[in-house]
């Protein structure tokens, strides 16, 4: 497995998502998980890629694993920086199961 993945992402507005499958490259706009409280959006984007990559390399999923890292970066921006990361994974578990945070 050689996998040639690339993310930018565009806050609220998701992620475009490039990769190649196959020798094909590929494109994909996966769409933001909606927050309906955001209180702080230092660190989403280091939330997302350390998300993605950890389901990356558990499931070799990529369009799964940037959807789980979309719930982890939208769970991100509901709580104050470092103060309160250990709220992180309780969040992400419960969000998982639902489509708005």
């Amino acid at each position: 497995l050689n996998p040639v993945i690339c993310h930018i992402t565009l806050a609220d507005q998701g992620s475009l998502l490039f990769y190649k499958k196959n020798y094909q490259s590929k494109f994909k706009h996966i769409r933001s998980i909606p927050v309906k409280n955001v209180v702080d959006i230092i660190g989403c984007g280091d939330a997302f890629e350390a998300a993605f990559v950890l389901k990356y390399l558990k499931q070799e999923k990529i369009k799964k694993a940037t959807k789980y890292a979309h719930k982890v970066a939208a769970a991100n921006c509901t709580f104050v920086g470092s103060s309160e990361i250990k709220k992180i994974k309780k969040m992400v578990k419960y969000y998982s199961k639902s489509s708005v945070i």
